[in-house]
């Protein structure tokens, strides 16, 4: 979805080490902080194991949320207005209870126990680490048979959860 080449916490790492977007000046991948947030992780925790600036993973989350309203502005996924989506300012708190999305669910020995897209076999964490190699939603959709509606609600759930969480220290502006 988004095009990380502008943006200020990553950079491309070399095609002989992947050619993945890394955290500047670290060996760490983006894709691994989508991974650790599909499995609830916290995101100082992660940037505390990994070793990467928690300014620099707020930075990215910041740049991949802005990308992810103008992505909304400018390809609408329907008729109607489409809802205010809030700022949201990350300070290294918990990620959303993926069991009050009703979307995804957890079924032990299917897909190893991960969370899951409902009625499929395709992990959570697969659209989060497409996200973070630049996929829109459009062609994650397409290259998984995933279901955009079902993606859509993924992601409105992450924002919502984190408004109404109160475990959260997320700002918000209107």
């Amino acid at each position: 979805m988004a095009n990380w080449q502008h943006c200020p916490a990553v950079e491309r790492a070399d095609k002989q080490d992947g050619g993945l977007w890394m955290f500047k000046g670290t060996d760490v991948p983006l894709c691994q902080l989508y991974e650790s947030l599909a499995d609830g992780d916290r995101v100082d925790d992660f940037a505390a194991r990994h070793g990467v600036d928690v300014e620099l993973v707020a930075a990215a989350l910041r740049y991949e949320e802005e990308e992810f309203i103008n992505d909304l502005l400018i390809r609408p996924d329907g008729p109607g207005e489409i809802a205010a989506i809030p700022v949201v300012v990350p300070t290294g708190h918990e990620i959303p209870d993926w069991s009050d999305c009703a979307v995804v669910e957890r079924i032990a020995g299917k897909v190893s126990g991960a969370w899951i897209f409902t009625e499929s076999r395709l992990p959570l964490w697969a659209l989060y680490s497409e996200l973070a190699g630049g996929t829109t939603i459009d062609e994650f959709v397409d290259w998984y048979s995933g279901d955009k509606a079902k993606v859509i609600t993924v992601l409105h759930h992450a924002v919502k959860a984190l408004q109404e969480n109160n475990r959260t220290a997320y700002a918000y502006t209107a």
